[in-house]
């Protein structure tokens, strides 16, 4: 099934910037409860101090016990929407204290060599990576000079001989992260600067994902250049881009269960209505497995526009690999002339690209803006 964005993107199953071992285990990233299982207020709360305590970095200098201290809170499981809101926010937070705590302490206890200026112990190792796993998870909160700093870290990681696969798995988080948090020129500089790096690793996954970061850097350097859509639409039928010459056309990659791309969709029905007469064409492209889930949907939703759909791609259009779609809802808006215009054209940015593209039209009403968010794409 498809993932919702904030899911961490994962290769072989794993999720993304997970150390691969720690004491006592694999450290595991904090979940919410299942489904139906996520009480809205725990009659039993703790109170405020007891909150605190949870989250509060031990005083001691064990790195073990600092460690212990990491694994738990990594391992926590709220059963109430209050405690999952608090660790949600306090839980990376702590982390990423006692882990820099950890970082000091070994390196005060190291002597550094000119081959090897760095701790090499298992924990600094593991600290090092909690630090940037902290920093990737609260991302929208740095920076643009800190994105930056944080991205050389991360491809540091990568340009070692033979990097464990969790440092793969953390850039794959930070590059599609970079991009939902619209800071396009840092995703494109990472996904082509991680690519041959992930296509020099001997596993078949990751040079697999290396592919889709080269394809991922293409599309981020649309704009301003022509753009081919191929396939076939839902009933079949070989899809003629060439019929599109001379309009405006919003290219709109979805499927079924993505709440991102239902939720912009009455803003996108809207404009169409308001400007199909002045030139404004929707071509969808359909990421699901079954067509008749999405002519389901189609028909129930009234979507007059033309979707594409490839069963012979097991849920991938061969146009979501060409351009590494990493993410749903993603989007291209074409001018007249075949050019790329923009990559998040959406609520109230579509209107105000439509207007100046194709003129305003009558009934044209702002509209507020859809945040940039989205859904991750089908993990096979």
């Amino acid at each position: 099934m498809p993932q919702q964005q904030g899911d961490n993107p994962q290769i072989g199953g794993q999720p993304a910037g997970q150390p691969s071992t720690a004491p006592g285990g694999p450290l595991q990233a904090s979940q919410a409860p299942a489904s139906g299982g996520l009480q809205a207020v725990n009659p039993w709360a703790e109170d405020a101090e007891a909150v605190a305590a949870r989250y509060r970095v031990p005083e001691t200098n064990d790195v073990t016990e600092l460690m212990a201290f990491i694994f738990y809170l990594r391992r926590f499981e709220a059963h109430d929407t209050q405690t999952y809101t608090i660790h949600r926010k306090q839980m990376p937070i702590a982390v990423k204290a006692a882990a820099e705590k950890i970082v000091k302490i070994e390196k005060a206890n190291y002597k550094p060599t000119l081959e090897q200026p760095e701790p090499t112990s298992n924990a600094y190792h593991q600290a090092s990576m909690l630090i940037l796993i902290a920093q990737v998870q609260t991302l929208a909160d740095l920076t643009a000079a800190e994105q930056h700093e944080l991205y050389l870290n991360v491809k540091k990681k990568l340009e070692v001989t033979h990097p464990p696969k969790g440092d793969y798995l953390l850039a794959t988080q930070l590059a599609t992260r970079l991009e939902a948090a619209n800071n396009t020129a840092l995703a494109a500089e990472a996904y082509s600067g991680l690519a041959p790096l992930f296509q020099r690793s001997d596993d078949e996954e990751v040079t697999e994902m290396g592919k889709a970061f080269s394809a991922a850097a293409r599309r981020l350097s649309l704009v301003g250049k022509p753009v081919e859509v191929v396939g076939h639409t839902v009933d079949g039928k070989p899809f003629d881009w060439k019929a599109y010459r001379g309009k405006v056309v919003l290219i709109d990659y979805w499927f079924v269960g993505c709440k991102p791309c239902r939720d912009e969709l009455p803003n996108v029905k809207r404009l169409y209505q308001l400007y199909h007469d002045r030139g404004f064409e929707v071509v969808g492209v359909n990421v699901d497995e079954s067509r008749a889930q999405v002519e389901a949907f189609l028909k129930t939703e009234t979507i007059p526009w033309v979707n594409l759909f490839d069963t012979m791609s097991t849920g991938d259009h061969p146009m979501t690999a060409y351009y590494g779609v990493m993410g749903f809802p993603t989007v291209m808006l074409v001018g007249k002339d075949g050019n790329v215009v923009s990559l998040d054209a959406r609520g109230e940015k579509l209107q105000e690209l439509l207007a100046s593209l194709l003129g305003p039209a009558g009934g044209d009403q702002p509209v507020q803006r859809n945040a940039r968010t989205g859904a991750r794409p089908p993990q096979r």
